[in-house]
């Protein structure tokens, strides 16, 4: 019959081989670690921009306080 695949050729179009799952599982271990190493400039970055905000809001509270207490009336 015309256009009838016998079934071992189906088999093998569909079936996975222990050379396939290998090469998916490298496919899969290469794009983890680029997504790993992603992950952790983005973590760095993020630790960067926090102590830049901290370190500029100690600077802030610390002047703010100083000129609270520059106004406070000084013993009579």
């Amino acid at each position: 019959m015309p256009g009838v695949m016998p079934i071992r050729d189906h088999s093998h179009s569909i079936l996975a081989t222990k050379a396939d799952l290998r090469e998916l599982e490298l496919r899969l271990e290469t794009r983890l670690a680029q997504l790993e190493q992603k992950l952790e400039q983005k973590i760095g970055d993020a630790q960067i921009s926090l102590i830049k905000w901290f370190t500029g809001s100690m600077i802030a509270q610390g002047a703010a306080i100083v000129a609270l207490i520059k106004l406070l009336p000084g013993p009579s």
